[in-house]
């Protein structure tokens, strides 16, 4: 053989001796990746799993809370129309009584004038003429006297209405109770899909595939902006750290060829 093809075989043995150092070096990384991955198959099927049924639970969850908001504002409407009537209501019965004051400072006087009488009558210097006088003054005195009664009724009526008003309000407020019960059930399924979401990441943390994942120890941070973002304050060291092993694995190839 020549000495070129002897030269020519030795490099082609020298470059699959580098290929098979590669190949000892990346196969026990490809046998944890392969673990890796058989291990966290399954926790992503759960995963997903748990995240379609939470899912399927959000539009009903915004039905109840759209119940909850329409409940509460027909009951916001109808206990403020019930208010307002019980103010024009209350403005009636405040008037009714000045009215009823002014009857009552009438019936005074019919009274007074009443006394007058009786008491020249009982002087004995009654006379005929003393009671014409007073006749048509106590006859338009009677009938406020006598819308005092009517009044009065009209007061209790009022009164009335508005003891009904204060039922239909409390009525109007029992909607507060139908409204809190939707709340509990939203919460209470929030609560649930909380707690499945933290069990998922309790598995995540507790088992194996955590330790496959964190065999270069990493750490992440999270900031709040318009949302929460999570960065990695060493994003530049890793890519040079990154090209500084890629520097290396070139180097290895250059010294197997030569």
């Amino acid at each position: 053989m020549k000495d070129m093809d002897i030269k020519g075989l030795i490099k082609k043995a020298e470059e699959l001796r580098a290929l098979f150092i590669l190949g000892q070096r990346v196969v026990p990384f490809l046998e944890e990746l392969f673990a890796f991955v058989g291990e966290i198959q399954p926790l992503l099927e759960e995963i997903n799993t748990s995240i379609q049924e939470n899912l399927s639970k959000m539009p009903n969850l915004s039905k109840q809370l759209s119940k909850v908001t329409e409940a509460t504002e027909l009951a916001t409407n109808e206990i403020l129309d019930i208010v307002d009537g019980v103010f024009y209501k209350l403005d009636i019965l405040s008037s009714t009584l000045k009215e009823f004051e002014s009857s009552q400072l009438g019936l005074k006087d019919f009274f007074e004038d009443f006394n007058k009488l009786v008491g020249k009558f009982n002087n004995g210097s009654f006379s005929i003429d003393d009671l014409k006088l007073n006749l048509s003054s106590l006859q338009a005195k009677s009938k406020d006297i006598l819308s005092v009664e009517t009044k009065i009724n009209s007061m209790k009526e009022m009164i009335d209405n508005i003891r009904n008003d204060s039922s239909s309000i409390m009525l109007a407020l029992q909607v507060q109770d139908i409204t809190s019960q939707q709340i509990a059930a939203v919460n209470h399924l929030l609560n649930t899909v909380q707690t499945r979401l933290n069990s998922l990441i309790s598995k995540f943390q507790s088992g194996d595939i955590t330790k496959v994942a964190t065999v270069q120890e990493q750490t992440t941070n999270v900031t709040e902006l318009h949302r929460v973002i999570a960065f990695d304050p060493d994003a530049v060291e890793s890519l040079i750290d990154n090209a500084a092993r890629q520097d290396e694995i070139d180097k290895l190839f250059e010294q197997q060829t030569i």
